[in-house]
């Protein structure tokens, strides 16, 4: 069976045939599935398809491009929860931490629903969190002081992280090198840099998320990371309904398609489709702490 790490079905692109896919899912040969959050709405969203299926699991965390409008936006759907009035005590746990730095820039309500939805027995894992400044209008500043507090709590949890980076690669480095000294643990999401950094990455202890992208013809840095890093820290994910994999390219993605995905690391690495899957399954169970 495949374990997809990283999915998103609480997407839109969903909406029409959400269930149908869901259900189809195990019978295709997908036998576990992390529905990851990115935004504040979709936490709850997120959660009720973890409710709903035994198969789907959640994650809870806040994306980095998904934190400028958090005031408006928790507003608009709790009411009278919003910075000023948000339960307490998230700051609080953050200057304990020794992180002072930011914090007059974070919604305290917004972590606290972060946090809240960790103590379900469904939620596996804090993200996806991270640093992502690929946009003209990035405000770093924020970006780190949401991805410090999110990385504090994971590890004041004990629960593992899903890191998003996109052209922050030094930065990104940094946080985790500095959170897997203290003991933290979790995966490279939808890994898009050098070999070398994805080495230093393993070699802290962190897996390395590959999906679609290796089996596009000029993924070169992807397809040297699935040959060279060892099996052992190496997890599958659609990051769906983005990244199809080749012949579904350009078109919706799912789980189902994990399948070419294991095939093409197989072929990389000169061993069988079973192999991969098998290995990635227990890699995923690793992960986020799961039986076989």
């Amino acid at each position: 069976m495949i374990f997809d790490t990283h999915a998103h079905y609480d997407d839109r692109a969903f909406d029409e045939d959400r269930d149908e896919v869901i259900s189809t899912l195990e019978e295709n040969g997908v036998g576990r599935i992390v529905n990851v959050t990115s935004t504040y709405g979709s936490l709850d969203v997120s959660m009720g398809l973890a409710e709903r299926y035994e198969q789907v699991y959640s994650s809870a965390g806040l994306h980095p491009t998904e934190i400028y409008d958090l005031d408006s936006e928790i507003a608009d759907q709790a009411g009278d929860i919003s910075r000023e009035t948000g339960k307490p005590g998230e700051t609080e746990k953050l200057k304990e931490a020794g992180k002072p730095e930011g914090l007059e820039l974070i919604n305290p309500g917004a972590l606290h629903k972060v946090e809240e939805m960790c103590s379900h027995p469904k939620v596996v894992a804090i993200g996806e969190i991270g640093l992502d400044y690929h946009y003209d209008d990035t405000d770093e500043a924020l970006q780190k002081a949401y991805f410090d507090a999110q990385l504090e709590m994971s590890l004041r949890l004990d629960m593992p992280v899903i890191i998003h980076s996109r052209d922050a690669a030094a930065d990104t480095l940094e946080f985790m090198r500095s959170h897997a000294k203290k003991g933290g643990r979790g995966v490279i999401h939808c890994f898009s840099y050098s070999y070398e950094m994805a080495a230093e990455y393993v070699k802290m202890g962190y897996f390395i998320g590959i999906g679609g992208v290796v089996t596009f013809k000029n993924a070169r840095k992807v397809k040297e990371i699935a040959t060279k890093i060892p099996l052992e820290y190496i997890v599958l994910e659609t990051d769906c309904p983005y990244l199809a994999p080749i012949p579904h390219r350009g078109e919706r993605n799912c789980s189902i398609y994990l399948d070419q995905v294991a095939k093409e690391i197989a072929t990389l690495r000169g061993i069988t489709a079973k192999e991969v899957r098998d290995t990635t399954w227990n890699n995923g169970c690793r992960l986020y702490g799961m039986k076989n």
